[in-house]
């Protein structure tokens, strides 16, 4: 497996992404060549080695995979609007009793939930995050380009504050973007599975239904108290941000492939 050959969907939690799973199981040529849904735990623990027939993988690593796998790869992403991508997360913790945080979830309104310490983690900026973490990898990957320090000590102390909202996150999330070949948006998605088919030279996309979809009852954006919706909006202004600039670059990528 080479990395001009290995194709890394980073796996933003709760934007659709069993679904585009599905997709790429497809694209990549089934489970011989695509391994399921993948977690840290999963690489570290060796529980799955990507061995030289593995085309695509798929997980929620943020943009340390680079890193892990010690060569730059060729990505693709999809992001969600943030409301509904926080409001999803929280219901998703909340209706799984296995998760190692519905104990202090549960019951929990909105509000208390963006209020809390350990909870607000799993939706403060999480798309940002996932996205800035790609510096840390640019920054020490010895095939990556080097920015404007040209040294990979001075990156790293740099790539250190793309996770501090205040110093550098929302402008360390948008340029990661420009690293990554396909980014689409959830909103869009039959869209974007046709734009990855065009970037990656797949096949294009069968009909493919919306997996893992919300059960019904749950608290939707539509649903929402003011109050419930300003909490939400407290605590991802910086990916609202990301996410305008991700609409922009799907168009434009949507654009240059026709799609």
């Amino acid at each position: 497996m080479t990395a001009s050959q290995l194709v890394y969907f980073c796996h933003i939690p709760k934007t659709a992404g069993t679904s585009l799973h599905a997709y790429l199981l497809q694209a990549g040529g089934g489970p011989r060549h695509v391994p399921p849904l993948l977690l840290w735990d999963h690489l570290i623990g060796g529980e799955v080695v990507l061995g030289d027939n593995v085309r695509i993988v798929a997980g929620h690593f943020g943009g340390l995979f680079p890193l892990w796998f010690g060569r730059a790869v060729r990505m693709l992403t999809i992001l969600r609007e943030p409301v509904a991508r926080a409001l999803s997360h929280i219901n998703h913790i909340q209706r799984a009793p296995q998760h190692p945080l519905h104990h202090l979830a549960d019951g929990l309104s909105v509000e208390a939930y963006c209020d809390h310490p350990a909870l607000r983690r799993t939706v403060c900026d999480l798309q940002a995050r996932y996205l800035a973490s790609l510096h840390f990898s640019l920054a020490l990957l010895p095939t990556a380009e080097r920015g404007a320090y040209a040294s990979h000590a001075m990156e790293f102390e740099d790539a250190l504050y793309a996770l501090d909202a205040a110093d550098g996150l929302q402008g360390a999330a948008t340029a990661a973007l420009a690293h990554i070949e396909a980014v689409g948006v959830q909103e869009e998605f039959a869209r974007s599975l046709h734009l990855y088919a065009r970037t990656f030279g797949w096949p294009l996309p069968h009909e493919h239904p919306r997996l893992n979809r919300a059960d019904p009852g749950q608290p939707t954006v539509e649903t929402l108290r003011p109050a419930e919706l300003d909490a939400i909006r407290r605590v991802t202004a910086i990916d609202q941000q990301v996410y305008r600039a991700a609409c922009e670059l799907f168009r434009s990528q949507c654009e240059r492939h026709g799609v």
